[in-house]
């Protein structure tokens, strides 16, 4: 008898996903009971959903988004419909169905679940990146703008500074590619 098993590391990664700041994990599954209770058990999820049709997905989808930020995680044609409808769909590129991966925002190019931790604190520290960068280009901007105003600074130079601003946003977005 075929039986489903989950991948080793896949309780380790929703412990990841907790430690990140997911507080609630689901299973949406066509699977049967025993089959996704036993999975449930065995990884840690929070709150399971068995024996679901693509189109339940949605609507568990679609509820879940009424009150929370939802990411679904998926790689058959069956995730489709719930990858679309997500704030984030991520596809598991690798073993993932074409429909699924065109469905998502995300195609991670493996099937490593690690990825999924990883892209999510990407997408967190990108954020926190550009918020930086507005408030850096804005006040640089801002500034010159008063020195030139003021005559303290030529005009000319004014702009010249403010093109610096322009610089020291693309290194600190360089930070992001860099890990620093």
């Amino acid at each position: 008898m075929f039986k489903d098993t989950p991948r080793k590391d896949a309780a380790q990664i929703i412990a990841d996903l907790r430690e990140i700041g997911v507080s609630k994990t689901c299973l949406l599954t066509g699977d049967r009971l025993q089959a996704a209770e036993r999975i449930q058990a065995e990884v840690g999820i929070d709150e399971m959903q068995c024996e679901l049709l693509p189109e339940q997905k949605l609507e568990h989808v679609e509820k879940a988004m009424e009150n929370h930020t939802v990411v679904v995680i998926g790689d058959g044609i069956n995730d489709a419909l719930a990858l679309s409808k997500a704030h984030v769909g991520i596809a598991m590129g690798a073993m993932g169905s074409d429909t699924a991966i065109q469905s998502a925002d995300i195609a991670l190019m493996n099937n490593n679940l690690a990825n999924i931790p990883y892209a999510i604190r990407l997408a967190q520290k990108t954020k926190g990146t550009i918020y930086q960068n507005i408030i850096i280009a804005f006040s640089i901007s801002v500034l010159m703008v008063f020195l030139a105003g003021a005559g303290i600074v030529p005009p000319i130079a004014g702009a010249l500074f403010n093109n610096l601003g322009a610089f020291i946003v693309l290194a600190n977005s360089g930070r992001v590619i860099t890990g620093a």
